[in-house]
């Protein structure tokens, strides 16, 4: 139970940073947010010298400049397993996002693809706020108390049911 509230927590934590906070995904931001982030990369470069090596660096971190309002961003990470290897792929594009992306290829050791699956942005933000409890439902102001409290409770019950699972995901397969 404690390692699922951790899970619950972190994925709370994370949700408002992209892939290199811990979530594969890059927050759009809403036009106004976009306009600021657009002004701050003019004001950095205006001139390309302004800013000496170590601002620029503390200012892109501060910022988190290296995918807040980027228009384009491709994470790329890689993990053996035995002899086979797992890709994992993050691809945004501002202009274009219905290709937002995450991607899973797992490939035996001679590198055929042995599976591949593609999540939209739309399908792991869904996921991220199931895991969190965060639901548009529940916190619907026409519900009634009792209402709310019995589907609080419900989502309660199947994220522990799913944290279950996710940690019997990570464990030795069962043998029938």
């Amino acid at each position: 139970m404690i390692r699922a509230l951790l899970l619950i927590s972190l994925l709370l934590t994370a949700t408002s940073c992209g892939p290199l906070g811990g979530v594969p995904i890059v927050t759009r931001l809403d036009s106004e947010e976009q306009a600021n982030v657009d002004q701050s990369w003019a004001n950095m470069f205006s001139p390309p010298q302004r800013l000496d090596r170590t601002l620029l660096l503390d200012t892109l971190l501060s910022g988190r400049m290296h995918e807040r309002g980027v228009d384009e961003l491709k994470l790329v990470s890689k993990k053996r397993v035995g002899d086979a290897l797992v890709v994992m792929e993050v691809d945004f594009d501002r202009l274009s996002p219905d290709f937002d992306a995450f991607t899973v290829t797992y490939l035996d050791a001679p590198g055929l693809e042995m599976r591949h699956e593609r999540y939209t942005f739309d399908e792991v933000k869904g996921r991220l706020q199931f895991l969190s409890g965060i639901d548009d439902v529940i916190s619907s102001p026409d519900l009634s108390d009792a209402e709310r409290e019995r589907l609080t409770e419900e989502r309660r019950q199947q994220i522990e049911a799913r944290q279950k699972e996710i940690q019997a995901a990570t464990q030795p397969a069962a043998v029938d």
